[in-house]
């Protein structure tokens, strides 16, 4: 080993500094840093952040990337001879300090608006090109990713066959003891309780006044139980079946029982009693194997279900340039549906509010979670992040067990249905008690608007929406769609009505053989619009109704006598026009009611035809109350043969008006919205209102009026809930069946619909393609994917998730899967919550192979939500692009070999000694006397002579 002391010692004394200059102190490898060095052999290269820095000014720069066809480099003759991993590396760096750069000048004060707008457009491009060619980018060692590094992914999860039968059906808490009695009940309810399987079906009573007074949870199960029991398995000939021992055999195995929830643990010392001590009792029903359960109260009043979107306003308490406070500033559309039921419809109108249904805006809540992430203060609990995005409704039915079917529209997440961003229809099912039960999406490639819902006659909910852009593999321009879903939420059938133009479907009404009717606007002439269908869906007759250019269904519905009536605005007056169902070319009637928005319409049984909605001019024909001038809210009554009209006005001071009505045991029920006071005082800007009007009379009976504070209702929804006011949330259970009648298809699950796909790759081989079919499910699904893999490249399973099971794809050791996006609409990744990436995890190391190697798994960490819209914006965005320009260095730099690879190619084992702690030392002695001969070469060349 050279003596270094000596030579520097000698370059000194002879004045030579060419000795010390030249010499340069050698370094010593283990043999596993050699063996771990041999594998790095990536040709040497300048990188891009190491050349000299450009001249042009950041402006320009800028300018010049906002005008980029494509944030990535094409391939040029410069890169020609550079491996995979060091051009792909090379392309992200440019890219993200391309991005980088947009951010800066974003973050920066005094930027316009319009400049804004420029450089957000360019930077929201900038991430999908980048994106995209991380994607499917080229690579060898590097696996370089937009998100985060993974070596598995999952899907969004959803309802299968096996999560829906696992478990028991648990009701809503409802007692702190098991023997307490339950509040709500009188103790004189009577319930059924409705056993069905394989085409048996029994119904058994539970009559509350029999058993134990008060009634309690444990009381009631046992009456359950008991009921249940006495029915008994039969032969075919109808005797009943014996088991060994004699005795009869129980036909159901379905059993009530309860299910304890003991509190939270907690430290709190505020909690006084001991009920709040000893946590909550819930009825729990197990039931056998394919079995279903409904329940239901005998003798029920009937009830009125209301869904109304609200939206709520902020006070900006400041003083505008006038001197004066600002005004109200309300969000511009619903943020929510509220549902509410009102019991006792014949009578006081009892108000109880059941649910909320919302939709989340995953792009706002991604942003809001950035602005919480970068918060650098120190509280401890932060606001949840989520963002909801805006739910509005359209119409809604209420079936015979009390369910609810919603219709509306919503660009935002829905559980499992991921939006795209454009607006879709959405249909809610929901219990008696407000319970969402499911909830389906069109999902086509276009944006689609909820208008209508109906019931069929064997209980189909039919739907009628307005479809624009891609639908499967037809386009539209603008077009009404009608399609018809089963009670579980598949789809049996979907209906496009094609015509030119942009059409717009506003009313649905079905026979009761089944025929369909919807109606709208049509785009060719912008006419009043009526098309029928078979209860099939074929199209059976169109007809435009009225003058070119000024005419729009609002509402349809079959007459007492069949006749088809449709409720149109035709030049701004309100009209009538009765039909033949079969045969609609022609009226048999019409009549107009003057000028008015006229906006729904029903039927009663003795054929009373009512029409509701607002006007500000007096209604053709006669009135029972007087106007309060303004805009006042109104129900005109009219003969089943169009002939005579007679208003009731529903009216304040203020501006009213009525969004829809619903006809029920001989009085007709009507949602609205107020700002004056129809029922006690106003809470909010524009409240809501129900009222009970009778049909023979046109009399104003019962009015409940209801807002929110500082809020907006949209347009309120009313339809009839035959015995639809029970006890049954005393029990904490609703109307109906209660076992699970959700389907398990992807279709009605996601927004997959058939004909979706994606492409599978395996280490860079032959891509295979996914096609959503129409009836896979979650196992159909996972079976293809793992044919497609292969289970030695991957593993792929159904795992738990949030509501049911998810769909998991993980890389085996030493393997590379890429996911492929399908076609744009039709890419079935993104309907199932993936991103287009690659998913890989390292080879198993073999005893003795090296600690360290060239390359691996790098992620960008990106995101789609990363915006320049504002300047607070734009800081996080800046600070994201900093650290994936800082990430895309290191995946370079994992390429080439040194000294801290070095250091973990062989560790020492101890702080004592071992070869690598002694080459360690060495080469730390060597880099001192190296620094030592570098300072003495940098100085005078001075000689000493003797």
């Amino acid at each position: 080993m050279a003596n270094n002391s000596a030579m520097i010692g000698l370059g000194i004394l002879t004045g030579n500094s060419g000795i010390y200059n030249s010499f340069k102190m050698p370094k010593i490898e283990t043999r596993a840093q050699r063996i771990a060095k041999a594998a790095f052999i990536t040709k040497e290269t300048t990188p891009p952040w190491k050349e000299k820095a450009s001249t042009v000014p950041v402006s320009a720069q800028v300018s010049q990337i906002k005008s980029m066809y494509s944030i990535i480099d094409k391939p040029s003759g410069l890169t020609a001879g550079l491996s995979d991993d060091v051009k792909t590396v090379f392309a992200a760096y440019k890219a993200t300090d391309r991005l980088r750069l947009l951010a800066d000048a974003a973050a920066k004060p005094g930027v316009t608006d319009i400049e804004r707008q420029s450089l957000q457009k360019a930077f929201a491009k900038g991430l999908t090109d980048l994106k995209k060619y991380l994607a499917s980018a080229p690579s060898d060692k590097v696996d370089l990713a937009y998100g985060r590094v993974a070596r598995q992914v999952q899907t969004v999860g959803v309802a299968t066959s096996s999560s829906q039968s696992m478990g028991a059906i648990v009701g809503e808490q409802v007692a702190n003891s098991s023997t307490a009695a339950l509040s709500g009940l009188t103790g004189k309810e009577k319930f059924t309780i409705t056993l069905k399987d394989y085409g048996v079906s029994d119904t058994v009573t539970i009559d509350l006044s029999t058993v134990t007074q008060p009634p309690t949870l444990s009381g009631v199960a046992k009456a359950a139980n008991d009921a249940i029991a006495t029915l008994s398995k039969k032969n075919a000939d109808g005797s009943v079946v014996l088991d060994g021992d004699g005795k009869p055999v129980p036909r159901y195995s379905t059993r009530f029982s309860l299910q304890y929830t003991p509190p939270p643990s907690t430290k709190d010392s505020n909690i006084k009693s001991a009920q709040e001590e000893t946590g909550r009792y819930a009825l729990q029903i197990q039931r056998g194997g394919t079995e279903s359960v409904s329940i239901d109260q005998v003798g029920g009043d009937d009830a009125i279900m209301v869904a109304a979107g609200y939206s709520e306003s902020s006070f900006d308490s400041s003083i505008g340039s006038d001197g004066k406070p600002k005004s109200y500033v309300s969000t511009t559309s619903a943020i929510a549906t509220a549902i509410t039921r009102f019991d006792r419809a014949d009578g006081d109108l009892a108000r109880k509010t059941l649910s909320t249904l919302t939709a989340v805006d995953r792009i706002a809540t991604e942003k809001a979670q950035f602005k919480q992430d970068s918060d650098t203060s120190k509280t401890k609990s932060k606001a949840d992040p989520t963002v909801m995005a805006g739910l509005s409704v359209a119409s809604m039915v209420t079936d015979g067990e009390g369910n609810s079917y919603i219709v509306g529209t919503t660009a935002g997440d829905l559980g499992a249905n991921r939006s795209d961003g454009q607006d879709d229809m959405v249909l809610t099912k929901v219990s008696s008690e407000g319970k969402m039960l499911w909830q389906r999406t069109l999902g086509t490639a276009g944006s689609a608007k909820g208008a209508a819902v109906s019931l069929a006659p064997d209980g189909g909910i039919v739907v009628a929406a307005t479809v624009t852009g891609g639908i499967d593999s037809t386009t539209s321009d603008g077009d009404m769609l009608v399609t018809r879903f089963d009670a579980m939420g598949d789809s049996q059938f979907e209906t496009l009505i094609k015509s030119s133009g942009t059409d717009v479907a506003n009313a649905l009404a079905v026979a009761a053989d089944g025929t369909i009717a919807v109606g709208g606007r049509s785009g060719a002439k912008g006419d009043a619009f009526v098309v029928t269908l078979s209860a099939a869906g074929k199209e059976q007759a169109r007809r435009t109704i009225g003058t070119t250019g000024s005419g729009t269904v609002r509402a349809l519905a079959f007459g007492a006598n069949g006749s088809l009536v449709a409720l149109t605005n035709e030049a701004g007056h309100a009209k009538l026009h009765s039909m033949k169902a079969q045969a609609i070319a022609t009226d048999q009637a019409s009549l107009d009611l003057g000028t008015a928005d006229a906006r729904s319409l029903a039927v009663a049984s003795d054929g009373t035809i009512a029409v509701v909605g607002a006007t500000s001019a007096a209604i053709t024909g006669d009135k029972v109350n007087q106007t309060a001038g303004g805009r006042d809210g109104f129900l005109t009554r009219v003969a089943s043969d169009l002939t005579g009209a007679t208003t009731t006005y529903l009216a304040t001071s203020g501006d009213d008006q009525i969004d829809s009505v619903r006809f029920m045991n001989g009085d007709f029920y009507v949602g609205g919205r107020t700002n004056g006071n129809l029922d006690g005082t106003r809470t909010g800007m524009l409240d809501a209102f129900v009222a009970r009007i009778d049909s023979g009379t046109g009399a104003i009976g019962m009015t409940r009026q209801f807002g929110r504070k500082d809020g907006s209702y949209e347009p309120v929804i009313v339809s009839a809930a035959k015995g639809g006011s029970t006890a049954l949330s005393a029990l904490g259970l609703y109307r109906g069946t209660l076992t699970p009648t959700d389907s398990t298809k992807l279709e009605a699950q996601t927004d997959l619909r058939p004909g979706d796909s994606f492409k599978i790759k395996v280490n860079g081989g032959y891509a295979k393609t996914i096609t959503i079919e129409e009836n896979d499910t979650l196992n159909t699904l996972t079976d293809k994917v793992r044919k497609a893999t292969g289970s030695r490249y991957a593993t792929v399973s159904m795992s738990y998730a949030d509501k049911g099971r998810g769909l998991r794809i993980a890389a085996q050791p030493g393997q590379e899967i890429e996911l492929i996006a399908g076609a744009t609409g039709r890419d079935a990744l993104s309907k199932l919550g993936l991103e287009a990436r690659r998913i890989s995890a390292p080879a198993t190391a073999s005893k003795g192979a090296p600690l360290v190697t060239p390359g691996g798994s790098f992620g960008l960490d990106l995101s789609d939500s990363l915006s320049l819209a504002s300047r607070s914006d734009a800081k996080i965005a800046l600070a994201r692009m900093e650290q994936a320009v800082s990430y895309s260095q290191s995946a370079y730099r994992s390429l080439y070999w040194d000294d801290a690879k070095a250091a973990r190619a062989d560790p020492p084992k101890n702080k004592g000694g071992g070869d690598a702690a002694a080459v360690a030392r060495y080469n730390a002695q060597t880099a001192s006397y190296q620094a030592a001969l570098d300072r003495l070469g940098a100085g005078s060349s001075t000689s000493f002579g003797f």
